[in-house]
């Protein structure tokens, strides 16, 4: 091992993340050993340490060790104290961050997401179970791009800060998240953005990021899209709770819409068919339909009607609809069959 080439052994090195493997590869040779420095991810799986206090000890011996370190992730339990440590030995280099904050000691929860802020250089955030009900003390993250946020505790104020001090974002998802009742968007480079926000709560979304192409949403109950959005994909679903009303403009660009649920008024399904006539793949399913709490199950009457709408599709090549009495599928928009 002593003879190979020192490319060879940091290509090797760069295929490891784990940190078990890593720790073993420094037992192979002096030079193996040596070049531990040169890894440039790390990575510590939940079960990794028996405890915080050893998990803190040896994550950070290896974060100061790998002076080339550009993704870090950490799903083991660490200390708040800690986390600030690893980050500014390695703020510098570190480009992508992931950290499961439901496994951090909660001594200091809050202090764990503002030391973030250390690492400005960061390109992707993911956390997980993170609690931001309060704003988090950040300074700009102008670099970052795609910001991923999970089952976490959100307040109004909380994330609408959070979202200003990253204002270049294109990747943008809050996923089994809670806590919001007005949610808006305005960033000015945003691409794709995937909300999921949990209960059957009167949640708002206003989406004004006008480069956005893919939007993909749950739990809302009204959804307000920009008129010149450019979207290519729209998926709409309220898992509880009734969607009472959408607003968009003509999607010109759309090729692929979906809407479920369980309830939903029949304006705001008309609003999207209507909008969305030049959609290339539909999928539709909606158990109950109505005007606001007068929801019933979808009748015969209403799938002629919504028919109507999606028999002037031009451009469709498939769709999906269904509910609890109708179901259908197509392969193309000249076969139409209603059960």
């Amino acid at each position: 091992m002593d003879v190979l080439p020192d490319a060879i052994i940091q290509q090797i090195l760069s295929e490891l993340n784990n940190a078990r493997d890593v720790a073993s590869s420094s037992c192979v040779s002096k030079r193996w050993k040596n070049s531990i420095p040169f890894i440039p991810s790390l990575f510590f799986p939940r079960n990794a340490f028996l405890s915080a206090s050893d998990a803190d000890a040896v994550i950070g011996r290896m974060v100061s060790l790998a002076i080339c370190l550009e993704d870090l992730v950490v799903y083991c339990p660490f200390s708040a104290a800690s986390l600030a440590s690893w980050l500014t030995y390695r703020r510098c280099s570190l480009r992508f961050l992931e950290l499961r904050m439901d496994s951090a000691t909660q001594e200091g929860h809050c202090s764990e997401v503002d030391c973030i802020s250390v690492a400005n250089r960061l390109e992707v955030l993911k956390l997980w179970g993170v609690s931001m009900t309060r704003s988090p003390n950040w300074d700009s993250f102008r670099r970052l791009r795609t910001l991923e946020i999970i089952g976490a505790a959100l307040g109004d104020e909380a994330i609408k800060d959070t979202l200003k001090t990253c204002p270049n974002l294109t990747d943008l998802a809050l996923l089994a998240c809670d806590g919001v009742s007005n949610f808006s968007l305005d960033l000015e480079w945003l691409e794709r953005c995937r909300l999921d926000f949990l209960g059957p709560g009167n949640c708002s979304l206003c989406v004004d990021s006008t480069r956005l192409q893919v939007l993909e949403v749950q739990g809302f109950s009204w959804v307000r899209v920009d008129k010149n959005s450019k979207l290519r994909t729209l998926s709409i679903s309220k898992n509880a709770g009734i969607l009472y009303g959408v607003e968009v403009g003509k999607l010109v660009d759309l090729e692929q819409m979906s809407l479920r649920g369980v309830q939903w008024s029949w304006s705001a399904i008309t609003t999207l068919l209507k909008c969305g006539s030049n959609v290339k793949h539909l999928v539709m399913k909606v158990e109950f339909s109505g005007d606001l709490k007068r929801c019933s199950h979808f009748r015969r009457s209403i799938w002629l009607n919504s028919l109507t709408v999606i028999l002037s599709f031009k451009h469709s090549k498939s769709m999906e609809l269904c509910s609890q009495h109708y179901a259908k599928r197509t392969a193309s928009k000249n076969w139409i069959q209603v059960l």
